[in-house]
Parts: C-alpha cells; sequence; structure tokens
C-alpha cells in the first residue's frame, strides 16, 4: 500500500503514533529506566528521542506545506509513496544508527 495524500500520510503517523503511545502507557518508572545494557538506551530515552523527530517532522511538513502555498502550488496531486516500514505487529528487529 502507498501512500496518495498528505492527508494519508499525517493520518498513517496519528495511527503508528497511538499504538507507540498505547504501548509505553503502562509502563512502571523502573520499566521506563531500566537499561538493558551499557550503551543501550532506556524506554524513556526512545520515548524522548520519538518525540523530538516527531516533532521536528511536523515542524518540516508544515514549513514545506507553507512555502508550497506561498509559491502558487495549486491542490495538491496524487502522491505514491511507500511506507518506511512494512506492514507488520510492530515487532520489528530494525536497528539504524542515527
Amino acid at each position: 500500500m502507498g501512500y496518495q495524500s498528505i492527508g494519508e500520510i499525517l493520518t498513517a503517523n496519528e495511527a503508528v503514533h497511538e499504538k507507540f503511545l498505547s504501548t509505553v502507557a503502562g509502563l512502571s518508572t523502573e520499566q521506563e529506566n531500566f537499561r538493558p545494557a551499557e550503551g543501550r538506551w532506556t524506554i524513556a530515552e526512545i520515548v524522548e528521542h520519538v518525540a523530538i523527530v516527531n516533532h521536528g517532522f511536523l515542524r518540516l511538513i508544515s514549513r514545506l506545506l507553507k512555502q508550497a502555498e506561498e509559491e502558487g502550488a495549486g491542490a495538491a496531486k496524487a502522491l505514491d509513496i511507500e511506507p518506511l516500514l512494512p506492514p507488520g505487529n510492530g515487532s520489528q528487529q530494525v536497528r539504524v544508527e542515527a
């Protein structure tokens, strides 16, 4: 499934965000701050990182949409952007270096 509009991208992002929040909502402080090994992130650090990245994503999208409007862009044309992650249960073991 690809995305056909910016609205679809934002809706998909919101769905992932809600799933993410529900996943970490019931954790205890001990669980949030557990460090599995030296140099590994705690859940609290991961959540903070995701929040910072998501905020940056939304700022970037807002700026790009405003710029497009100012440059006289017409109605949004159909997009064909594939999702960044494959569909699944959220348990993919994908490691990415920042």
